[in-house]
């Protein structure tokens, strides 16, 4: 497939949780150790944004649980460290 990482990124959004997302640019690059396989992988996190009149719907086959969490949730969630990384920075970064 030719496509670009943000192309990608909207196209498996849509596939795992039926919504359509701007992709307004990378907010975070990290090199991660991935735990079960002990390879190392880079690690981009990009800022989206929900598009006008979208809901989130879950397709229980494709994803076991999703929602919406505020900043302060955000922060007591547990999560590998990678992800706490990015999570950080987001917080760090927007409003």
């Amino acid at each position: 497939m030719d496509e670009s990482p943000q192309e990608g990124l909207r196209r498996e959004i849509f596939e795992e949780l039926n919504i359509s997302v701007a992709v307004n640019g990378p907010i975070h690059i990290c090199r991660s150790l991935h735990t079960k396989s002990s390879t190392w992988r880079v690690l981009v996190a990009y800022h989206c944004a929900l598009e006008e009149g979208q809901t989130l719907t879950i397709d229980p086959e494709e994803v076991e649980d999703a929602k919406w969490v505020s900043h302060e949730e955000l922060k007591t969630l547990p999560m590998f460290d990678d992800c706490r990384e990015v999570a950080d920075v987001f917080l760090k970064n927007l409003p």
